[in-house]
């Protein structure tokens, strides 16, 4: 990972916890959420996986064709007067990130988020686009 995409990175996950304490976050583990790329005419569509994370901890960024997405599912079963057996739900932080390159319209990117599932709409730019060519008849007669 090169400097510029760590420092994203690293933006992206603390914008991500600013809820949870950062002693907590050297103890997290980080992973991919599972992610489909549907490539339409005018769109791509990004659907990703992330159970667990409430839409506040959700942060989508989009710089120098660069897609980040980062979540973050908090630890809400600890409690000061609880003892804990067993630890099989961890907290943990998504992150995952796409070179898109210059074929998109950042200024229309749409996001939504709905019980874990993240959608991006990433418009291509209009230039980008397939066209149909119209095909002019000519009749024997215009060709004289």
């Amino acid at each position: 990972m090169n400097s510029t995409s760590e420092r994203d990175a690293l933006a992206c996950q603390k914008n991500a916890s600013t809820a949870l304490a950062d002693a907590d976050s050297e103890r997290r583990e980080r992973c991919a959420p599972s992610v489909d790329v549907v490539e339409f005419d005018d769109a791509y569509v990004v659907t990703a996986e992330m159970p667990g994370v409430c839409d506040d901890s959700v942060d989508v960024d989009f710089q120098n064709g660069e897609l980040t997405i980062c979540g973050r599912v908090a630890d809400c079963r600890r409690r000061e007067d609880a003892t804990r057996r067993t630890a099989g739900f961890e907290p943990k932080d998504y992150y995952r990130s796409f070179r898109v390159g210059g074929t998109i319209d950042s200024d229309k990117i749409e996001a939504d988020f709905c019980d874990g599932l993240l959608t991006l709409r990433l418009p291509k730019r209009q230039e980008i686009q397939p066209r149909k060519i119209a095909i002019n008849q000519k009749t024997d007669e215009s060709e004289s």
